[in-house]
């Protein structure tokens, strides 16, 4: 780390290439406020001291730059007007425009002669190797779609915009401009030109036309959004970086080649199918919903196209799950995912969030909710129909323009139709029965986005929460907890490091003293309801993870990470059962945790027998029989009798070693047995 923590955002770095101690680099700031700490820096000792050189104004950073190849002191810098936290979205203005300097940044001119000096959005810069003289910029309009090429063969001092490129060119961006501003020229010839966007275009020759240099997006040979291009001017090898990886072409063909193979997908939502214990599900950015395990590393299942979110799975139906995508894109499949359907029924004049939260009820799997400005129900078997069953929950007198919505919701495990919402604009709301009212419960917590609602598996009264303070200046962990269904809340953050804080999860079973805490650094958890926190694991770099999941047939935490994939985390690491600290608000409960259950003839070939007891507390749950290899091959659900006896006919298992797991409200029992012929 060679400083510059307080610009934050880093877009481009230049050394120079005589005198390797002289760096530039280009910084957008914090995006979520208005500051100093943005434009051009410049360090004549290798970056160990930095000075601004350029200072636009406090909402405009510096998002590309370009050098003269024959003189090192010339710079190219483009300007552009950002700023974006939870009231406003700045995308465009009448700070953004190209600057350049002769002298090694000590003087600045603002370029004008030719290019639009009206609002403009991100610009893009090229200088050419071969003739440095000849300069490109690329331009996005103020609604984020493309708005012309202007070309320089003075250096910058006077600009032309390219003919038709207009119309050839037109949707390029597909209306998010600000995700691009690439333009690059072959190094041995400054009017071959590309242009990056959702697809990669191409114009060879000073009157040629614009045409696709990679193959469209739908066609999956080179993966659509396209970030940066390098081209070596001895072989002609091109390198292109998109959201979906690396690849190689060349410049004298339309052959294109996926060259890396790094686990760097960024994963939102992340889980696992309960009927295949050992097939992992993850929704990942802008490379949809897709499955599978480390076995298959290199052939990974696409289920569902765009930006991928959560799956839901039926828990007795192994061809019935849900998968959604951006905006709320909630679709179900009847047949294990080889086609699926789109519910119908929300109101699409109601906002939703780019991560529209939805579970499927843990009472009732023919029931699912959602959430937009208001929530929604879905009581269909065989189709998703949803029908709105609250007034809109979301409050714009503190949003400014932007619009707001459900950011999370969740149902209590132990009392039905006691239900949570979360919104954007930092509301928390309760209902407590299915008829209910919805009242606001986030009095005494600070208003910042709702990440996560957690209501506890083991007691009605509790619920917990996490706020995120990602798109302001707090970076603060913000974990609460309630014992009175959101009344009165406490902080239970205790010594977590001063980080944004993402998702969380309570583990089922423990009194609510054994949570799991998912921030822009890692995975920590607690034994001890929140006084005390320890970093989860040794190996996880310091990268945000923004869900967490539990797969209680591997005893593994599921986390989804935003650098490093899916990752999984066993439990017997950390030894949960003999040290955990109940909280003594909560009472004294019987636990009968890692008790046997007895079953016989051990082996068998036909029949087993099953038996066990519970404590007057524990209610109906599920009784799971697993393969050696973690795979459900069995289901059932005990009745409430304290002392159970389960006959079960096994004949048409395989031979092998089978392992029984029991889970009630206050109970986890376990048990194995060999089937034999």
């Amino acid at each position: 780390n060679i400083g510059l923590q307080k610009q934050r955002v880093i877009s481009e770095i230049i050394v120079n290439p005589v005198d390797t101690n002289i760096v530039y680099a280009a910084t957008m700031g914090l995006y979520f406020e208005r500051d100093e700490n943005r434009g051009l820096y410049k360090s004549f000792d290798a970056g160990a001291t930095w000075t601004q050189v350029l200072f636009v104004s406090d909402s405009t950073g510096i998002i590309d730059i370009a050098m003269d190849p024959s003189d090192p002191d010339v710079i190219f810098a483009a300007a552009w007007d950002r700023i974006r936290n939870n009231k406003e979205s700045i995308v465009s203005g009448e700070t953004c425009g190209i600057y350049k300097t002769t002298n090694g940044g000590m003087t600045w001119d603002l370029l004008t002669s030719g290019l639009p000096r009206e609002y403009n959005g991100r610009i893009g810069l090229d200088v050419n190797l071969m003739n440095p003289d000849v300069v490109h910029a690329v331009y996005t309009d103020s609604e984020n779609f493309f708005k012309g090429i202007y070309k320089s063969i003075d250096s910058g001092e006077t600009w032309q915009i390219i003919p038709n490129s207009s119309n050839e060119l037109e949707g390029v961006f597909g209306g998010f401009g600000w995700y691009f501003g690439k333009i690059r020229t072959n190094p041995n010839d400054p009017n071959d030109l590309f242009v990056l966007g959702v697809d990669m275009y191409r114009k060879s020759g000073a009157n040629g036309k614009w045409l696709r240099s990679t193959p469209p997006w739908w066609e999956n040979a080179v993966h659509a959004d396209k970030h940066d291009l390098l081209i070596d001017p001895t072989s002609g090898n091109m390198y292109l970086a998109t959201d979906g990886g690396l690849y190689k072409g060349s410049l004298y063909n339309d052959q294109w080649y996926d060259i890396e193979n790094i686990p760097t997908t960024q994963f939102y939502e992340v889980g696992f199918n309960p009927h295949d214990s050992d097939k992992y599900y993850g929704g990942a950015q802008d490379n949809g919903t897709t499955s599978g395990n480390k076995e298959t590393i290199n052939d990974w299942a696409r289920i569902l196209g765009g930006d991928g979110f959560r799956c839901a799975f039926h828990p007795t139906n192994r061809f019935k799950f849900y998968a959604s995508s951006q905006r709320g894109n909630i679709s179900y499949t009847n047949d294990g995912g080889l086609s699926f359907e789109q519910g119908s029924g929300f109101d699409f004049n109601e906002n939703t969030n780019w991560n529209t939260p939805y579970i499927i009820s843990p009472h009732d799997p023919s029931v699912l909710y959602a959430g937009r400005q208001s929530m929604y129900q879905s009581t269909n078997q065989n189709t998703l129909l949803w029908e709105k069953i609250s007034p809109e929950l979301t409050d714009h007198s503190e949003s400014n323009l932007l619009p707001k919505n459900i950011s999370s919701l969740n149902e209590s495990p132990v009392l039905e139709g006691l239900l949570y919402a979360g919104t954007a604009d930092g509301n928390i709301i309760r209902r407590d029965s299915i008829n209910g009212d919805w009242l606001y419960i986030n009095e005494g917590l600070p208003q910042f986005y709702v990440y996560a609602i957690e209501p506890s598996h083991d007691f009605e009264e509790n619920v917990f929460v996490s706020l995120s303070g990602y798109r302001t200046t707090l970076e603060s962990p913000m974990i609460f907890y309630s014992k009175n269904k959101g009344e009165a809340w406490e902080s239970i953050s205790g010594d977590l490091p001063p980080i944004s804080l993402n998702d969380i999860y309570v583990m089922p079973n423990y009194r609510d003293s054994v949570l799991f805490a998912a921030t822009d650094a890692g995975v920590y958890y607690t034994k001890n309801l929140g006084k005390n926190w320890a970093r989860l694991g040794e190996n996880m770099p310091l990268i945000p993870v923004f869900d967490l999941e539990l797969n209680p047939a591997n005893n593994q935490i599921i986390a989804g990470t935003f650098a490093r994939s899916i990752m999984t985390f066993d439990l017997e690491q950390i030894d949960v059962f003999s040290d955990f600290e109940p909280p003594v608000s909560v009472g004294n409960i019987e636990r009968n945790f890692q008790k046997e259950i007895k079953i016989f003839p051990n082996p068998s070939s036909s029949i087993i027998n099953l038996e066990f007891s519970i404590t007057e507390k524990d209610k109906n749950a599920e009784l799971v029989i697993l393969d050696a290899s973690g795979k459900l091959v069995e289901q059932m659900t005990s009745s409430k009798a304290k002392n159970q006896n389960i006959q079960l006919d096994v004949s048409n298992f395989a031979n092998g070693a089978y392992f029984v797991k029991a889970k009630f409200r206050h109970t986890i029992l376990n048990g194995s047995f060999l089937k034999v012929d």
